[in-house]
């Protein structure tokens, strides 16, 4: 049967399907470059985290994590929310071709940072003299320094990303990363203590801001410089305003505030290095699906500037990829993760094993947060974000309270948990009810069957190993041909992943081309042949 069609609707159709293809194209590139990034902060962090666990241990560890963590949360609530800002109305304006705006935008925010970061900073040095342990005074110190580039860091960083440029973040993380690994090293070697890890701290985070900023700077000097309108700034403030209750809420539900809670009500600090190592290894198993939410998040911001309709077509279609990189993903670490962790930090990290499974099967729903959030904040729905999350945050530090005395490091892991799955659930109710996102359950079903059978074989086929080399690539290998095999025959995917898929391996190197083609075909092989 030929099907006719006008030459209006055939002008459409071809215009969609450009748009389509040069979509899948963007975040195709995107995700390459954000996974380059992730991938060579991964690999550092790694070496950098067991290099020193292993050889400061336990107790010197968790206090050295607890003063990071207050740092770099203070970082993240004095910003007041203008990153996000930054991000949101660059990529707005941006995608509706007034890159004038865009570039008032961007200096705005920057000056309000810069000045915001030095009050900060002055009084983090302040509070450091006089409260920190003197022997880490000056560890405190340093690491309170480092918070003026982290915080001016953000603006340009996230300017890139609203240019959907990540190519040009990936060379100033790729610095910060060298820097870091070679004062772990020298610290290590040379038996500087913390104060060496704290200075590579700061160092590497002056160089990253530099090396950021230096792609905007021909941007900057061929757009023409422009005052903020007046209504644009009202909006700027509101929305960094709330943003910054946002942030304030988030660093309980999502940035391990539990420790402020652990350490208060548990006396033995190695639960700080329990928990904290559990949530970073966590933290690395998320890296490809946190890449590719990153890339489509910078999507979703371009399209709301453009069509809203599309925007809720991007958000489905990130919701369904998240779900298919980090299921197996956090399933399979769960499964492996007590050789794993035996192999990584060795026997004084033992009592971290069973933080990390928990850790692990928790972190699914967040892995799910961010399309859902991404398009909330797009649409500038911030209002349902912050009555949510206060609900959550007090449940969460509720659970907190009730079983971190009892369960320690387990506790924490449990009242973290249980805030962000709610807080993941509420966001995607809203998506879902409200905006009228339609996520295609039963192909989500499918991934999730796919990802089950994959841990009962990987749990099945390790039982009986006793060496932990063997168990975890065992485990690994078993658990990825299992997985690939499980997605084939439930057909999860069809032929819209393989031409998205598709485009995604044009854009690796030539030798990987056809062998990565090749694993696409088999994947959706299946689901193509069921299609009409």
């Amino acid at each position: 049967m030929r099907i006719h069609c006008s030459a209006g609707t055939e002008k459409t159709l071809i215009m969609s399907n450009e748009s389509s293809t040069s979509h899948s194209s963007r975040v195709a590139k995107n995700f390459v470059w954000g996974s380059v990034e992730v991938l060579l902060s991964v690999v550092a962090a790694l070496y950098t985290s067991i290099a020193v666990a292993r050889a400061f241990g336990p107790a010197q560890v968790g206090y050295f994590n607890y003063i990071y963590w207050l740092t770099s949360i203070s970082a993240q609530v004095a910003s007041l929310g203008l990153p996000l800002a930054t991000f949101k109305y660059m990529g707005e304006y941006l995608g509706a071709g007034e890159h004038e705006i865009a570039r008032a935008v961007f200096a705005w925010t920057l000056r309000l940072q810069v000045i915001f970061s030095s009050v900060v900073v002055l009084f983090g040095i302040v509070t450091s003299w006089f409260f920190a342990a003197p022997e880490y005074r000056w560890v405190a110190i340093l690491l309170v320094l480092a918070m003026i580039p982290r915080m001016i860091t953000d603006i340009p960083s996230l300017a890139n990303d609203a240019f959907q440029d990540f190519k040009a973040n990936v060379h100033g993380g790729f610095v910060a990363i060298v820097l870091t690994v070679v004062f772990v090293a020298f610290t290590l070697n040379l038996s500087w203590g913390l104060k060496g890890i704290a200075v590579g701290v700061l160092v590497s985070r002056i160089v990253e801001f530099f090396v950021k900023l230096v792609p905007l700077l021909q941007w900057l000097k061929r757009t023409k410089a422009v005052p903020l309108p007046e209504d644009l700034r009202r909006r700027l403030l509101g929305f960094s305003g709330r943003g910054t209750g946002l942030m304030l809420l988030s660093i309980v539900i999502w940035d391990r505030s539990d420790m402020v809670i652990l350490k208060l009500l548990q006396s033995d600090i190695r639960q700080l290095a329990f928990f904290s190592v559990s949530l970073s290894l966590v933290d690395r198993l998320m890296i490809l699906p946190q890449a590719f939410g990153r890339a489509l998040s910078a999507s979703q911001m371009f399209e709301s500037g453009r069509d809203k309709q599309r925007l809720l077509g991007i958000t489905a279609t990130a919701a369904r990829y998240t779900l298919l990189g980090s299921l197996p993903l956090l399933l399979g670490g769960a499964c492996i993760s007590g050789s794993a962790i035996q192999i990584i930090y060795g026997h004084q990290y033992l009592s971290a094993i069973p933080v990390f499974r928990l850790a692990a099967l928790f972190a699914i729903p967040r892995a799910m947060l961010a399309p859902a959030s991404s398009l909330l904040y797009s649409l500038e729905d911030i209002g349902f974000i912050l009555s949510w999350n206060c609900i959550c945050a007090a449940i969460e530090i509720a659970v907190d309270i009730a079983l971190i005395p009892h369960y320690a490091a387990m506790g924490a892991a449990i009242g973290n948990g249980i805030g962000q799955t709610l807080a993941a659930l509420g966001v995607w109710s809203r998506a879902v009810l409200h905006f009228g996102v339609d996520l295609h359950f039963p192909r989500l079903a499918k991934i999730t069957l796919a990802a089950v059978a994959m841990a009962a074989a990987v749990l099945f086929t390790t039982r009986t190993i006793t060496s932990d080399v063997v168990k975890s690539i065992v485990g690994v290998m078993v658990g990825a041909l299992t997985f690939a095999a499980a997605l084939r025959l439930t057909s999860a995917l069809g032929r819209d992943d393989h031409d998205r898929m598709n485009v995604l391996v044009r854009r690796l190197p030539a030798p990987f081309q056809d062998s990565a083609g090749r694993i696409v075909q088999f994947l959706c092989s299946m689901g193509m042949k069921m299609e009409p």
